[in-house]
């Protein structure tokens, strides 16, 4: 789950701040990631691992049937996030492994390191370029980057800084923009109470995981048809 990413990198970034103060965040996105997956190497990398011939046959036509492409799994499927997390398992080792990466997190296609400095981080940056491109010929987007820890670093959906996890500024605004919507639906008289309350409990589940718990009250007070309906 994302939130466990979440709480390992928070984790992370407190033991490296220990270590050093001066710490640098490489931040890293992969270009259009499931279209870029190459369907051979899929397969040759699952062949490597598994020995019976049978799976491997089954797990070929998953992989071949839908598409002359040779690039590219379907998103949504069950099958599609397990080969995306079998893929790029072998960038995980190679980061882990060989270039010796104390504290990497990776939830999907966007991963995290945390590394002693500019140098470094550039340093590495390169080396991961080079993996993905000759490995498993993936490329990296322009959201990449590498920056102070200072600045923080937003990841799955909420922004990591010092000992916080907050919310992104967007997530923000599209909540409060929500509850007015839904107020305004409430006096009209045309609420979908089940609906609605399924989306508020999805997005209070998303932001318990922040440390401005604050926020979640704020919200839940602005909402005039929840105690009505309770």
């Amino acid at each position: 789950m994302n939130q466990r990413a979440v709480k390992n990198l928070n984790k992370y970034m407190k033991r490296k701040y220990r270590e050093n103060p001066d710490y640098y965040i490489l931040k890293c996105d992969i270009s259009k990631f499931f279209y870029s997956i190459n369907k051979k190497v899929l397969y040759s990398i699952i062949e490597s691992k598994v020995k019976d011939r049978d799976f491997l046959e089954f797990t070929k036509k998953i992989i071949f049937q839908r598409s002359s492409s040779n690039t590219g799994i379907p998103i949504g499927n069950y099958t599609s996030q397990y080969f995306a997390n079998i893929y790029l398992n072998e960038l995980d080792h190679y980061i882990k492994e060989k270039l010796k990466v104390k504290y990497y997190v990776r939830y999907m296609d966007d991963f995290v390191l945390l590394l002693d400095n500019k140098e470094e981080s550039k340093e590495i940056l390169e080396k991961i370029r080079e993996f993905l491109s000759k490995n498993l010929r993936l490329s990296l987007n322009k959201k990449t980057n590498y920056l102070k820890n200072k600045q923080g670093v937003n990841f799955c959906g909420y922004k990591l800084k010092g000992t916080q996890i907050t919310l992104l500024k967007k997530s923000k605004k599209k909540i409060y923009k929500n509850v007015r919507i839904w107020n305004n639906q409430y006096r009209a008289k045309n609420l979908d109470f089940k609906k609605t309350i399924m989306q508020l409990n999805s997005w209070q589940g998303h932001a318990s995981h922040t440390t401005k718990i604050g926020l979640i009250k704020d919200v839940l007070n602005k909402c005039e048809w929840l105690y009505d309906e309770l």
